[in-house]
């Protein structure tokens, strides 16, 4: 069935794996990133990025807190998530309740309906993986911001 929906097909179907998505397809050379590895990655880069107090809470999130561009933030990362291998979250206090965003669940793939959480970090691209999760955080903040100075 398979051979007969190929031959049906107007094109000429790639059976490789594109370099670009997959640069080496021996699985068993694909190492995950744990969070032993990943942590001291984002300690670092939220430090760098805005956080000045990192909280632990029960159940292994930890929740980095700080200012990034005048916006007090919350970011939650959570590594014991039982459907992936990274989660986070993140929160904008607002007194005034202008814009609810104050829980730690708002992400930036979750504006697009991406999904709830990260897989596939490997040892190769964490350092990659983690600098994205700062330009998300980044941009949800600049988003936020925007809107609100729309109001």
């Amino acid at each position: 069935m398979m051979a007969q929906t190929r031959a049906e097909l107007g094109f000429t179907p790639r059976d490789d794996l594109p370099a670009a998505l997959v640069p080496d397809p021996d699985f068993a050379r694909i190492f995950p990133a744990k969070a032993p590895l990943l942590r001291p990655m984002i300690n670092k880069a939220f430090k760098d990025m805005f956080a000045t107090e990192k909280k632990k809470l029960p159940g292994g999130e930890t929740v980095y807190s700080g200012l990034f561009e005048n916006t007090l933030i919350n970011v939650g990362i959570d590594f014991c998530s039982r459907m992936h291998q990274l989660r986070y979250g993140v929160g904008i206090p607002d007194d005034s309740k202008t814009i609810f965003t104050s829980r730690l669940d708002y992400t930036y793939e979750g504006l697009w309906a991406g999904g709830t959480g990260w897989d596939y970090l490997t040892e190769e691209n964490a350092e990659r993986s983690i600098a994205l999760l700062c330009d998300f955080v980044a941009r949800l903040v600049r988003l936020r911001n925007a809107v609100r100075d729309l109001l």
